[in-house]
């Protein structure tokens, strides 16, 4: 019997960030048609809520599905996308830590895509202690090429 866990990204974050920035974005367009003059100024400013705005849209529309099936077998789907699956043992290829020295992310490679990796952030799913625990012994066994920063 197939035990299947099925991990649900947590929208309250960025939904929250939608709101507080449209909110601003509403406000800054109100005052660059009150004031005329800084129009082109505040719509400059507004790029930075029009950047969060689609971000949400990024996250809300092209989340990962994450499905973990006994332990050992991860399927990972992004929206409008195909599904990658494959053995946890064999797919993870990169972890990608905090400055603390905690985990932040891990890399997976799938054999149906050759120069692709698909992250996974335990942060983003609301049962982040279950992703990490089920995680954790794979990280301790193998010999796993770990990053120390997020952006390289």
């Amino acid at each position: 019997m197939t035990e299947a866990k099925q991990f649900i990204q947590n929208y309250t974050v960025p939904i929250a960030m939608f709101f507080i920035f449209s909110s601003i974005l509403a406000y800054l367009v109100h005052l660059a048609f009150q004031s005329g003059g800084w129009m082109y100024l505040l719509l400059l400013i507004a790029i930075i809520p029009a950047n969060i705005v689609y971000r949400l849209v990024k996250v809300l529309f092209c989340g990962q599905k994450l499905i973990i099936e006994n332990n050992k077998i991860i399927r990972i789907k992004h929206r409008f996308e195909e599904e990658h699956s494959g053995e946890i043992a064999k797919t993870l290829s990169e972890i990608v830590l905090y400055k603390d020295g905690d985990i932040r992310s891990y890399r997976f490679k799938f054999d149906d895509e050759e120069n692709m990796m698909i992250q996974v952030s335990p942060a983003v799913y609301k049962q982040r202690e279950e992703l990490e625990r089920i995680l954790e012994p794979f990280v301790l066994n193998g010999d796993i090429p770990v990053r120390d920063d997020f952006w390289r």
